[in-house]
């Protein structure tokens, strides 16, 4: 599911555990009890995760360089993964923009998860 755009999908009790998620685009998705233990979930997009609070992670699970902008989403993850494999923190939508845009995002794309973050302009 490398590259995959799951753009507000419902991947609600879904075992993707060891399963590859590079550079998917999971904003607005529904987590609730989704198994990423040991998912590589790197570089993907995770504006806006929905129900994550009952995902299912270890050691093994790793968003290293992956994009979100809920704060609590990011504190979740380091209950259970160490701290090289946590998604980069972004304070504002122009940093969110940038790094978007340096991963060559269709604009489109850009668009939809701009309007949908809730981090300050």
């Amino acid at each position: 599911m490398s590259g995959a755009n799951l753009f507000g999908s419902d991947l609600s009790s879904t075992n993707l555990s060891r399963g590859y998620l590079l550079e998917a685009d999971l904003s607005k998705t529904d987590l609730s009890d989704t198994d990423l233990s040991g998912a590589n979930v790197s570089d993907s997009i995770l504006i806006e995760p929905q129900n994550y609070e009952s995902i299912k992670l270890n050691q093994q699970s790793n968003f290293e360089s992956a994009i979100c902008d809920r704060i609590d989403f990011i504190y979740y993850v380091s209950n259970f993964t160490p701290p090289e494999h946590l998604p980069i923190i972004l304070s504002n939508k122009k940093e969110l923009k940038l790094i978007l845009e340096r991963k060559i995002f269709a604009t489109q794309g850009l668009e939809s998860v701009l309007r949908i973050s809730k981090l300050p302009e």
